[in-house]
């Protein structure tokens, strides 16, 4: 992912397509992760989650993936947040 970052920054690709793809490449990664360990519930925790857009494209990909995951929203409206964690999302 960096790699691409740096080759596209060479290629004088502008910063906010630069910036998109590197969000949504993680968005794809924390729905893969979801996938590959078959949680019902997921955590999205931390400093990163601030960010707007990774954020939403985390919970709608969560929300997609065919599988019983919810959205970070969806918890907070029913206060089902988990211990210890900034967010949680249970199915």
């Amino acid at each position: 992912m960096i790699e691409a970052v740096l080759a596209d920054t060479k290629r004088g690709v502008p910063i906010s397509a630069i910036s998109a793809r590197f969000h949504n490449a993680l968005a794809e990664s924390i729905v893969a992760v979801a996938r590959r360990v078959g949680q019902e519930r997921v955590a999205l925790s931390g400093g990163c989650f601030q960010n707007r857009y990774l954020t939403e494209r985390a919970v709608w990909g969560l929300r997609t993936a065919g599988s019983a995951l919810t959205g970070i929203s969806e918890c907070r409206q029913r206060r089902r947040d988990c211990p210890g964690s900034n967010h949680c999302c249970r199915a």
